[in-house]
Parts: structure tokens; sequence; C-alpha cells
């Protein structure tokens, strides 16, 4: 409740010093040099009025309102984009984890692989070496 109070009074002030602010000043050529005051030039010509004319102010609000929209249109480009850019980031972190998960299941299974050789070729290693045994036992019975 008071912050909206402070804030009406704060937007009141603005107002009001924007109306204070907003004066004419008048342009004038005296003696061949150019004078600024705020009253209208007393035997003195006019060079231009400096206020806006309703079409410059209108011209104005017009291209006041264009880049309001233009910038509201950057704005939901760049939202829309940054959605695109984090879903593309989310994707891809999917794709990596699959990857790293199917090169590690792949490796499991290349060393499960290795071993089973091992252990076969071990077998056959301790069967060679029995045989060879019983063989060298029949040649020296015989």
């Amino acid at each position: 409740m008071k912050l909206r109070l402070v804030t009406i009074v704060t937007v009141g002030l603005a107002l009001c010093a924007g109306n204070a602010l907003a004066q004419n000043a008048f342009r004038c050529d005296q003696d061949g040099k150019t004078v600024y005051s705020d009253k209208p030039c007393p035997a003195a010509k006019v060079v231009a009025p400096t206020q806006d004319t309703p079409e410059q102010k209108a011209a104005a609000r017009q291209a006041n309102d264009q880049m309001r929209k233009d910038a509201n249109d950057l704005n939901k480009r760049l939202s829309d984009r940054e959605k695109l850019e984090a879903q593309e980031r989310a994707a891809a972190r999917k794709a990596n984890a699959a990857a790293k998960a199917k090169e590690a299941k792949e490796k499991k299974a290349a060393s499960a692989k290795a071993k089973a050789g091992k252990a076969k070729a071990s077998k056959k290693k301790s069967a060679d070496k029995k045989s060879k045994k019983a063989d060298n036992k029949v040649s020296s019975k015989s």
C-alpha cells in the first residue's frame, strides 16, 4: 500500500515537472546575432518557433510507437531463439549421454568377451599341459 502511494506521488510530480519545463522558447535575430529568449522578440525578426508543430508531434508519436513495436518483436524473436537453443542443448546433452551409455555398454561387453576368451585360453592351456604330462608319463614308462 505504501509502495503504491509512493509510486503515485512520484508519477504525479514527474507530470508536474514536465509541464513546468515545457515552456516556449523563441529564437530571434537581433543585429545579425541569434538570440534565444522565453519572450517573443521585441523589434526583432522571429526566426522560427522552437516548439514542435502538431504534425511533428504526431510523426514523433508514430515513430515511438513503431520503435516500441519493433522492440517487442525483437524481444519475442530473441525469446523464441533462446527457447529453441535451450531445447537444442538439452537434446544434444541427451544424445551425448546416450552415446556415452552405449559406449560404456560396448566396452563392458568387450571386456566380458575378452575375459571369456582368456578363461577359455587358460583352460585350453592347462588341458594341453595335462595332456603333455600324460604323454610324458606314457612315453617314460615305455
